[in-house]
């Protein structure tokens, strides 16, 4: 309950600010800022090092073993902040922006502070302390997101952007400090490290070829055309991923460690993974096909005209945001057997596959890569499911048949928006009729349908009602 209120309420916060500040600010002042996500991203995958997972994976970690995953976090973010500050020249020269050379040095100051606070939301969230991290992400947003928009309406463009994400990362983790009191030992011991980096090394290792690939459209976005089409694209990228990440990231971050706690069980964790698909599929696919349809409307309604070339960009990758969460959580469970090798193994594949699919497309255009983004995450969707037939007995052909229902449910309620969208005629109307529309012939279709997810989700808004209703003695 609380790790979906901290996604929703953060993404849902997240929306609200981003389209006032989309309002205030210029396509290409969003593309100034992806131009430098790569980096950014790369940086943060190095600087956690996959002990996170391997501390949350351990059964008893110990004092030392966090206190040396600690020290070694904030090591590697101080050698690759000054990697990013004397490089800053060269990232401008690349693109031909010379204002990224400070906007890098600037932005850059957030994997330092990230550094600080990586150990205490590992400890957190392997007590399942998902409150306290919801009620300080939540009130970080909100904060820096003010902050942002002050920025904006003053007149300082990009820096609005750069200052909202320090903003956010100092409050985030100076939080984390407050709320774990846990404090590292001056301490730094072989031993853990070699524990945690023998599981973590290939974790880091396919997360840093994995934050390479995510930010890789963007990168030749950038080089190959100019800011204002990678701001489009960026802006189509965070509605997509908007309702992704609150799903799935909602769910996701409770069953790693839960998983991880019954990974020994093949018929529990078999039971369980099904579970997590399904309900993945039966909570997101209707959500993306509504967001695809309102896509115009919306973006004309609340972002105004100057950001009308993002629509078509979104509606495609809307078809990208409904598969990508099933093959994170094939991949999760590898991580959760242990099978890190594979999970490496699988990553070097993929990408191998990514950057053949860029050579491929990019002469197309924008179009031509997101199309091909789309057939790259069919084709990783097999990869990943292949092989979790081996581990938990659950493969592809399985998968397939309990999403089949979902699916055709979700492209009926599809057709029904179609129609509606043809018949209403102003765009505030269509904005306010076809999400309420979808949903409730989402729900109406899935109950004729007998799908078993809809009771559960019954099951889940029932426990939560009691849970904050107030108890009188």
């Amino acid at each position: 309950m609380w790790s979906a209120i901290e996604r929703f309420g953060n993404q849902g916060i997240q929306f609200i600010i981003g389209l006032i500040l989309a309002r205030l600010l210029m396509p290409e002042d969003y593309g100034l800022i992806g131009m430098l996500l790569v980096f950014i991203s790369v940086a943060q995958v190095f600087v956690e090092g996959g002990f996170s997972s391997a501390l949350i994976r351990k059964t008893q970690p110990t004092a030392n073993d966090y206190s040396t995953a600690f020290w070694f976090n904030l090591f590697a973010a101080l050698v690759l902040y000054g990697l990013i500050f004397f490089c800053s020249p060269f990232i401008a020269a690349f693109y031909n922006e010379p204002l990224l050379e400070s906007i890098a040095r600037v932005t850059g100051l957030t994997i330092i502070i990230s550094a600080f606070g990586i150990i205490q939301k590992t400890i957190l969230t392997k007590r399942l302390d998902f409150k306290s991290q919801a009620k300080l992400n939540i009130t970080a947003i909100v904060i820096s997101g003010i902050t942002g928009v002050v920025f904006a309406w003053s007149g300082y463009g990009v820096w609005a952007l750069v200052v909202q994400s320090l903003a956010k990362a100092l409050l985030v983790n100076a939080g984390f400090w407050i709320i774990s009191r846990w404090r590292p030992k001056a301490v730094f011991s072989k031993l853990s490290f070699k524990e945690l980096f023998g599981f973590g090394s290939n974790l880091l290792i396919s997360g840093l070829i994995n934050a390479v690939s995510e930010n890789l459209y963007a990168l030749i976005i950038g080089k190959l055309y100019n800011a204002k089409s990678l701001g489009f694209y960026t802006r189509a990228n965070q509605f997509q991923k908007l309702p992704v990440s609150s799903i799935y990231g909602a769910i996701g971050a409770v069953t790693y460690p839960v998983l991880a706690e019954i990974k020994d069980d093949r018929e529990k964790l078999h039971g369980a993974y099904r579970s997590m698909i399904r309900m993945v599929a039966f909570a997101l696919f209707p959500v993306m096909a509504i967001l695809g349809m309102v896509s115009e409307p919306m973006i004309k309604v609340v972002l105004t005209d100057k950001w009308l070339p993002s629509v078509p960009l979104l509606q495609i990758l809307c078809i990208v945001g409904a598969f990508y969460p099933l093959h994170a959580i094939n991949l999760d469970i590898l991580k959760v057997k242990g099978r890190s090798d594979l999970f490496l193994r699988l990553e070097i594949i993929k990408q191998a596959l990514n950057v053949l699919m860029i050579v491929i497309c990019y002469r197309w255009g924008v179009y031509g890569l997101v199309w091909g983004s789309v057939a790259l995450n069919a084709v990783c969707y097999y990869i990943n499911s292949f092989y979790s037939k081996s581990i938990v007995g659950y493969g592809i052909k399985d998968q397939m048949a309990d999403l089949f229902t979902i699916g055709l449910v979700s492209f009926s309620m599809m057709l029904i928006l179609f129609v509606a969208n043809q018949l209403i005629q102003t765009d505030l109307l269509k904005l306010i009729v076809l999400p309420v529309l979808g949903i409730g012939s989402y729900m109406v279709i899935s109950r004729l349908a007998a799908i078993h997810e809809l009771s559960r989700l019954a099951e889940i808004v029932s426990i939560i009602s009691k849970k904050l209703k107030p108890h009188h003695i």
